[in-house]
């Protein structure tokens, strides 16, 4: 019994990885970059990298903190909240840092944005099996 129960958690584990991967891999832009946050400059700003950690660029330049950078599956926006505006509002740009444009604007704090991307709405077990995934969908 202890066997299969060590069995099954491994095969999750597996699993999780897997699907860890694979969401990365979806959300990676085509050029292999890395989206960070730093302060390194004196304000907490978001930038890129390649994944061997050359050629930081910073992406964005406000007066207030930038952070919590998600990419779109496509690679080609990254979601971002900022307090530039004095209020953590949920902003968007293109993956080269331009087009920076707030999505909310309201005195609640608006943080950690994620994209819905429909192929992690649902995940498949080791055994074939559909299994449930937690999460938030706004549908228009």
């Amino acid at each position: 019994m202890c066997k299969i129960i060590i069995l099954y958690i491994a095969t999750l584990v597996l699993l999780f990885d897997v699907v860890s991967l694979a969401k990365v891999d979806a959300q990676a832009p085509s050029k292999a970059q890395i989206a960070f946050n730093s302060d390194r400059d004196g304000n907490m700003e978001i930038y890129v990298m390649e994944v061997d950690g050359n050629k930081p660029r910073r992406l964005t330049n406000s007066p207030g903190e930038d952070s919590n950078q998600t990419w779109f599956s496509d690679g080609k926006k990254i979601a971002f909240c900022s307090f530039r505006d004095g209020n953590y509002e949920i902003y968007v740009m293109d993956a080269d840092g331009n087009n920076q444009n707030n999505l909310t604007n309201n005195r609640a704090f608006d943080l950690c944005p994620d994209w819905f991307d429909p192929a992690y709405a649902k995940a498949v077990s080791a055994f074939g099996k559909l299994e449930s995934t937690w999460g938030t969908i706004k549908v228009r």
